[in-house]
């Protein structure tokens, strides 16, 4: 009788996907927290890494996080309509916006308040296919089931939940370490508008005037889209840990429709129900693990 080397993967029957550009990681789930987790490079060496742990692992479904550049949104506004209607109407909106791409969705926001009383819908995809293609692919190959599939900035509503207060007009600030900085404003709990900068490689120069700049330069941006009217106030939240989590909260002062808030990783991660600490200022983790204990619908 011959025996196989030992796998050197640990298994769970909840785990998550986390994919950008450059980068997927895997968590798995443990006794309800994030056990295990693996890295692998987008490239042909890391697929075929990414292949191995497939085959080694049971095929528990996978839920997929997407953090990329290549990523649109569009506010839209369609008939108030059901069914087959709907899905039409939806339709000829994703063959003229998004023709190129099977990676789209799209959520109802509200109602027009006069006139037909039309729906305003956020359409989003992820334009350049290529970023998740292979890894799709190697998921249909080995035969994974896939539970879901959304991104950071539509995910961003489900940490507003762990932060210690709200306000109607959030820009949410954060680091991923296989992506970079993302800047998500949220009005009311619903998401608007969203930014993803790459960053140096960490380490290599500071970070604190690079996020700086990158957050004057959304501030703008809002001012220009006229989401806030001039007499609200929005909130900017710092998601980061560390010496870069203080740098940035000594850098700030408040005024009357600018309000700062420094929170520290590991306070959020310990509100979520994990017992995980971070050193580094990037939020990975806590995504992960808000994904995975949350399990949102594709």
């Amino acid at each position: 009788m011959t025996s196989s080397p030992k796998s050197r993967f640990e298994f769970s029957g909840r785990r998550a996907l986390f994919l950008s550009a450059q980068k997927a990681a895997v968590y798995q789930w443990r006794k309800g927290d994030l056990g295990s987790s693996f890295l692998f490079d987008a490239n042909t060496q890391g697929r075929e890494y990414f292949a191995r742990y497939l085959r080694e692992s049971p095929n528990h479904p996978l839920h997929i996080l997407v953090d990329v550049f290549e990523e649109e949104f569009r506010a839209e506004t369609i008939p108030h309509v059901f069914g087959g209607d709907r899905a039409a109407i939806v339709g000829r909106k994703k063959a003229r916006l998004f023709r190129d791409t099977p990676y789209f969705q799209y959520t109802v926001l509200g109602r027009e308040s006069e006139g037909r009383r039309d729906d305003n819908v956020l359409m989003s995809a992820i334009t350049n296919p290529v970023v998740l293609d292979p890894w799709l692919q190697l998921l249909d190959d080995y035969k994974v089931p896939v539970a879901g599939i959304t991104s950071v900035p539509l995910f961003s509503a489900a940490l507003l939940r762990l932060l210690p207060q709200t306000a109607n007009n959030v820009l949410m600030i954060s680091l991923q370490s296989i992506s970079g900085l993302r800047q998500t404003f949220l009005q009311k709990g619903q998401f608007r508008v969203s930014r993803l900068v790459q960053m140096p490689r960490y380490g290599t120069e500071p970070y604190g005037p690079h996020i700086r700049d990158e957050v004057e330069k959304i501030r703008r941006y809002l001012n220009s889209l006229r989401l806030v009217s001039p007499e609200d106030p929005i909130d900017i939240y710092f998601l980061l840990t560390g010496e870069l989590l203080e740098e940035l909260r000594s850098a700030y002062r408040d005024s009357a429709l600018i309000r700062h808030h420094a929170i520290d990783l590991n306070d959020l991660l310990r509100e979520s129900g994990s017992a995980r600490r971070v050193a580094a200022p990037f939020s990975d983790q806590l995504l992960a693990h808000q994904l995975l204990r949350l399990r949102p619908a594709n």
